[in-house]
């Protein structure tokens, strides 16, 4: 049996800048952008930063399912699988990738920034806050 749950919220964030305007990317939202960017920036041979996604599976699906396995509807042993893909033109970049699933044990807000955003958004969470609601006051991680 398969059984597809859909997250509530997505983002990505960064810990880097812009390699020409040095513009910082730390308090950037990109929760409305179509790609997660999952990567390592390197700059001039040597690496410069990271990003991270951030995946929130909370609600109804998660928590009916989450309690089936409690109950036992679901066995322990049931297999749940993430499907990540590369985006197009970057397939010849490397054939193995090593990623690492961590929870959050924190709230944060998606936000409704895009990269190529300018001037960038900052609503949501970025690097820095895990949210900055508009008019309101940033909530470091």
């Amino acid at each position: 049996m398969h059984y597809f749950i859909f997250p509530s919220q997505d983002t990505w964030i960064s810990s880097g800048s812009d390699p020409i305007t040095g513009e910082s990317f730390r308090d950037q939202n990109f929760g409305q952008d179509q790609i997660l960017e999952v990567k390592k920036n390197f700059f001039n041979d040597s690496f410069d930063h990271q990003t991270r996604a951030l995946i929130n599976f909370a609600g109804t699906n998660f928590n009916t399912i989450s309690q089936s396995i409690v109950d036992g509807d679901i066995p322990s042993d049931a297999k749940f699988y993430l499907k990540v893909f590369e985006a197009q033109g970057n397939s010849d970049l490397s054939s193995e990738y090593d990623l690492h699933v961590q929870p959050i044990s924190q709230s944060w807000i998606e936000g409704t920034g895009k990269l190529e955003d300018n001037p960038k958004t900052t609503n949501g969470c970025s690097w820095k806050n895990s949210s900055f609601p508009a008019g309101g006051a940033e909530v470091a991680w």
